[in-house]
């Protein structure tokens, strides 16, 4: 057998793995930059609007090619509320699983409780959603959509989240004790 067969092989493959997953994972019926103009009301009841620094992230945060984004800014740069808005974007187009991770337990679970709650309530297409479990550490629609909040001082929670979206935030402010 000859290397340009084997290449031809592998690349086949590569193609057909690639198919699979593409036809197995939920394909939103829209953006999210569109999305989020669209269907997000802010709690005030004013429509959702992106700053201009928030559009190209906006961008970036659902591109399949991109594996991970990291944005570091100023404080009241809006970077919570953008990942509020993306966090909507996942629970009701892409019906799948996120986490929420915060510096402590209690932390994330009153940041979703509190914060997400209020973009979630204020969301139509959200709020109509039927929800199955609605836990302070854990928000899961019949649709397949759940919210996990983690702490990230809780290894344990963090070893068993499964979830394709994963979101840290106020990350500077984790510490790691030696039993860590």
């Amino acid at each position: 057998m000859d290397d340009s067969y084997n290449i031809s092989q592998l690349s086949l493959l590569k193609t057909l793995n690639q198919t699979l997953k593409d036809s197995l994972r939920f394909r939103p019926a829209i953006s999210f930059e569109d999305w989020a103009t669209r269907y997000i009301i802010n709690p005030d009841g004013t429509p959702f609007r992106f700053r201009e620094t928030q559009v190209q992230i906006a961008r970036d945060l659902f591109n399949p090619s991109l594996t991970s984004v990291a944005i570091r800014a100023f404080s009241g740069a809006g970077k919570t509320y953008l990942f509020a808005a993306g966090l909507c974007y996942v629970v009701e187009q892409l019906r799948t699983a996120a986490g929420v991770m915060f510096p402590s337990q209690s932390i994330a679970e009153d940041w979703v409780n509190e914060e997400l709650q209020k973009m979630f309530l204020a969301t139509p297409a959200i709020e109509k959603m039927e929800m199955e479990t609605d836990l302070k550490r854990l928000k899961r629609w019949n649709s397949g959509a759940a919210i996990h909040a983690i702490g990230s001082n809780s290894s344990g929670m963090i070893r068993r989240l499964q979830a394709p979206v994963l979101y840290a935030d106020e990350i500077d402010a984790v510490t790691q004790e030696a039993s860590d």
